[in-house]
Parts: C-alpha cells; sequence; structure tokens
C-alpha cells in the first residue's frame, strides 16, 4: 500500500509519516481537494497511484473532489473506476 503526497504527487510507503521528498508531514491538511485533483491530472504510470488518489478524494464532501471522482469513471484502468465507483456510491449514501 502507498500514500500520494498531497503537495508534491510523490507515491511513498504507508508507514512513514511525511514525504520523502517534500517532507509534508500526514497530518498536514491544509486544502487537499485542489492538489489531490491536479496530481489525478497528472499520467501515472502505476493505476495503484491513481486509485490511491482517488480514494484520498473521496474522504472529501466537496463539489471539486466529487466532479474528479466522475471523471474517474471513464479512466482506463478498472481499479481506478472501481475506487471512483466505490467513492461516489459513498457519497450517496452519505446525502
Amino acid at each position: 500500500m502507498a500514500r500520494v503526497c498531497a503537495i508534491c504527487s510523490q507515491t511513498f510507503s504507508i508507514d512513514q509519516r511525511s514525504c520523502p521528498t517534500c517532507g509534508c508531514a500526514i497530518e498536514e491538511r491544509g486544502d487537499a481537494v485542489p492538489r489531490l485533483v491536479r496530481a489525478l491530472q497528472r499520467r501515472w504510470r502505476e493505476p495503484e497511484a491513481v486509485a490511491t488518489i482517488v480514494t484520498a478524494l473521496g474522504r472529501h464532501e466537496d463539489r471539486a473532489a466529487h466532479d474528479a471522482l466522475l471523471h474517474a469513471l471513464a479512466h482506463e484502468s478498472m481499479l481506478v473506476r472501481a475506487a471512483a465507483a466505490r467513492c461516489l456510491q459513498a457519497f450517496a449514501k452519505a446525502s
């Protein structure tokens, strides 16, 4: 399992408490949605990284996050589409 840094979009081990690239602490939340949306727009080789970003977006009840999840439903990877569908289903249940 991996984390994706909300600041610099690098992936790193889930066991680490901060990003080894930029030093962002996991507890630093700030305004993560725009950063996650930008990270989602990058060209990733690993669908697991995109699915991790999608899952992180799914934790935010925000219109921009919702729109990005809808866009992720059209991703080429089934793993990413499934993550987006799970998040959107959770949004629907919460509404």
